[in-house]
């Protein structure tokens, strides 16, 4: 098939030669430079298919110019706008390493022409836009031209004009990123005819083409163009909320469009149950609900009803296999994402549907924050109210929106208000407010974020753009080791100690006391100081350990006497300073061990800071751990901070976040997602999927994996979905079914039931397919990457509802 491919490229400079114009001379690419007072301003080959002429052209090209920082790069743009485009796919490629003139364009660069009007980037994209079918990438070789893309994306999306950034970190990445950008440029449209593929280059005044074949098709019919017309709608929301639902916590906080956040309430419950409450929910045998947090404890200890279902932990359904595999060293925290669990189990033994437990947990949390805001007079209605919910960065896309469903079962959010839940990240909210306490971070620092929590540790690594917003450097992370898995590493002690057999027939026949013996050594467990002389002692209140049976057997741990003690006259455990050591290190030498490896990572050299949230990074000996090893052995960050209450940060973190959901502006692609597409075989695709095609006299690929977001990649949180236009294949369909494929690689070239990950489904209205001939009938379908949560929107023309959320079915967990 034919292919217009155009490239604009800077090319000014002190050198004799152009640097970028000989290396695009070995890979058969060109390059040239312009400026105001540059002369000759634009050179340009025509179109040609003589390599040899090409190449001398290349050969002859020099660097001029570079007065300042900034260049002519909106002119480059008009010129490539005369240009004779004819074929149906058009690619516009720009190596971007200098922005237009002009403050608008960019952040402080070098500019001889800062208050230019010369230049108009709306009009040239327009024009561009006018082309039909044209695709601009933008190369990005520095973040000098990151303002710059920003504007053009935006413009190009309210124009229908497809703009996207690719990274390059060396120029020597060019052949690739170009590769890439023609493949996605030809899968966009279909092919029926065997045609030759031209590349034209365009390098700010240098003209030329040259020919290469290649075969590529898509079998149904789509097109990339805008969506949603103009910027993301954004609902008008009274109040956020924040809700950090945490595996051992629960916290809310909420904030008003002036942007102060609360966070103290009083929850009930005898015990002290301030700002945080307990995960812990209390059910009847019937499932209605009785209680929840502190006072479901309460009640539970209290009680002697044995068909009370009492759930304590039960976030941590995430996580059924993972303390073996933590025991066992084998957690792989690079690769492992979690589902919830179909079922949950009571205290008592009772087996209940997680989605049902989840729904009695947002209906008290429901009722209970509208409450709060109903008595400040400035929120009646829950339809006023964006919520945010914050979940571990381990947590799948199946597990995250089983959290949303469960709100909605719960009446804490309608279909129909858009955005009315946000899925954040706990690491990224813990930033937001963390990030605020160490300040000596500057634009362009990097720090590492460490949510220490209940169930998980969570880890952001980010980048400071400016005083409000942050980029991601690398994926969120973790693994399972939060703090409860010390309660479970002490749980263990116990059985190793006085018998498996003996300490589960505690577990059941004492059930309240064994709760109760939890929530002690908890308690203890945050007052541990490595450097008091006295440690903790863990009550064992109503019944002995002892008293359960009398096969207790003589016990001390290998190579660890002494650090074990019980006092059956006053029903007291005491560990020594080794013993709480033992249980601690469980999880923190894995935790240490993650973050050596993501700080030995190149996105993360130069590292400023760690800043530490959560409710385990309160504890005096965690910390001691990572400044012993972070801080004055390896001395690879200079400090380590935390906010005045850490244990609040990610709620709070949460309200800001549904006000500004821009203050986390870069994410990174954790997969590379895509749609199956079919295009021509070829060699390396092997013989599976290979079929022959009468219509075009050749064997095609059915499987392609037509890439929509790419693993490593950034999406800027403004950045415009992904669109695609789709087409029923029969006529009178009322359901639309669309398949999602997700691969851990980042070029990933066949889709297979394995990476088969999501089905996207939508109910046309009845009356769609009156008028109009049927096959002009087009569904455009807006697929957002940029955010925690992946959305997918459709737009039907002519209906009031015409912008519409998709429902996503996650086959797996991804």
């Amino acid at each position: 098939m034919d292919a217009d491919l155009c490239f604009v490229i800077d090319c000014t400079g002190k050198e004799k030669k152009c640097a970028k114009a000989n290396l695009l001379q070995e890979n058969l690419f060109a390059c040239n430079c312009v400026d105001y007072d540059d002369i000759p301003q634009f050179e340009v080959l025509d179109f040609t298919e003589n390599i040899n002429e090409f190449k001398d052209f290349l050969g002859k090209l020099t660097a001029t110019g570079g007065g300042d920082d900034c260049e002519d790069v909106i002119g480059g743009l008009e010129k490539c706008v005369g240009l004779k485009w004819s074929s149906k796919t058009k690619v516009l490629f720009h190596i971007a390493d200098a922005p237009p003139h002009n403050r608008m364009y960019h952040d402080g660069a070098g500019d001889n022409h800062p208050d230019d009007t010369k230049r108009d980037h709306t009009v040239v994209l327009r024009a561009l836009q006018k082309k039909r079918n044209l695709r601009y990438y933008i190369g990005k070789l520095n973040d000098s031209v990151n303002k710059m893309i920003r504007v053009f994306k935006k413009t190009g999306y309210e124009m229908n004009l497809i703009v996207e950034e690719h990274e390059m970190p060396d120029v020597k990445n060019l052949f690739e990123s170009v590769v890439r950008s023609v493949t996605d440029a030809i899968n966009a449209i279909r092919v029926s005819k065997n045609r030759a593929l031209i590349f034209m280059f365009f390098f700010l005044g240098v003209l030329f083409t040259t020919t290469l074949i290649t075969k590529k098709m898509a079998r149904r019919k789509k097109t990339d163009v805008g969506l949603l017309r103009g910027k993301r709608k954004r609902q008008s929301f009274k109040a956020f909320v924040g809700i950090d639902f945490g595996t051992d916590g629960t916290g809310v906080a909420y904030s008003f469009p002036e942007g102060k956040v609360y966070t103290s309430q009083k929850w009930p419950g005898r015990m002290l149950a301030e700002v945080k409450n307990k995960t812990n929910l209390l059910l009847d045998k019937d499932g209605n609900f009785v209680a929840f947090g502190q006072e479901a404890t309460d009640r539970y200890t209290s009680s002697v009803d044995s068909s009370l279902e009492f759930y304590e932990r039960f976030k941590m359904a995430l996580y059924n296999n993972v303390p073996d595999e933590i025991d066992d060293g084998k957690y792989d925290d690079d690769t492992k994402e979690q589902d919830l669990e179909p079922y949950l189990t009571a205290a008592n033994g009772k087996k209940r549907k997680t989605l049902d437990v989840l729904k009695q947990v947002f209906t008290f949390l429901r009722e209970y924050v509208m409450n709060i805001l109903k008595s400040t007079t400035l929120v009646e209605r829950i339809e006023d109210v964006q919520w945010v919910i914050t979940v571990p960065a381990i947590w799948s896309n199946t597990a995250k929106n089983s959290m949303r469903e469960a709100a909605h079962r719960a009446g804490l959010i309608s279909d129909s208000i858009s955005d009315h839940l946000l899925i954040a990240f706990e690491p990224e909210c813990g930033s937001v407010v963390a990030r605020r306490y160490c300040h000596g971070l500057k634009k362009g620092d990097k720090y590492i974020l460490l949510d220490l929590g209940g169930g998980t540790a969570d880890i952001a690594c980010h980048r400071v753009l400016d005083e409000k917003s942050v980029s991601q450097i690398y994926a969120p992370s973790g693994g399972p080791w939060g703090s409860t898995y010390i309660d479970d590493a002490f749980w263990g002690l116990l059985c190793e100690i006085f018998g498996r057999e003996i300490m589960e027939e505690f577990k059941t026949k004492y059930s309240n006391e064994h709760v109760q013996l939890i929530e002690n050594f908890k308690q203890a467990k945050h007052s541990y100081n490595p450097t008091s002389p006295d440690t903790p002692k863990i009550k064992t209140h109503k019944v002995s350990l002892e008293d359960i049976g009398k096969k207790v057997k003589e016990h001390k741990l290998k190579d660890k006497s002494g650090i074990f003690g019980f006092d059956k006259m006053v029903a007291t455990l005491t560990l020594g300073h080794e013993g709480w050591k033992f249980l601690m290190d469980k999880v923190i030498d894995p935790l240490i061990k993650h973050i050596s490896d993501l700080l030995a990572k190149p996105e993360l050299r130069g590292c400023e800071a760690m800043l530490c949230v959560g409710g385990l990074s309160t504890s005096s000996y965690v910390t001691q751990r990572l400044r012993d090893v972070f801080v004055t052995d390896c001395k690879v960050i200079k400090t380590i901070t935390k906010p005045e209450q850490p244990i609040l940060a990610v709620m709070e973190g949460a309200a800001l976040f549904g006000m500004t959901p821009s203050l986390i502006a870069e994410y990174v692609m954790m997969h590379t997602y895509g749609l199956k597409c079919a295009r021509f075989w070829a060699n390396s695709d092997g013989e599976e999927g290979k079929l022959w095609s009468e219509e075009d006299g050749r064997y095609i690929f059915e499987d392609g994996f037509e890439i929509f977001a790419r693993k490593n990649t950034k999406l800027n949180v403004h950045d415009p979905p992904i669109v695609q236009y789709f087409q029923p294949l029969n006529r009178g369909a009322t359901e639309i079914v669309i398949e999602i494929y997700c691969s851990d690689e980042e070029n990933p070239k066949r889709c297979t039931d394995e990476t088969l990950c999501a089905r996207v489904s939508f109910q046309l209205p009845s009356d769609w397919w009156e008028g109009g001939d049927a096959e002009d009938k087009e569904i455009p379908i807006a697929f957002y990457f940029n955010r925690a949560e992946i959305q997918v929107k459709v737009e039907l023309e002519n209906y009031s509802d015409k912008e519409r959320c998709m429902k996503i079915k996650w086959l797996k967990g991804v």
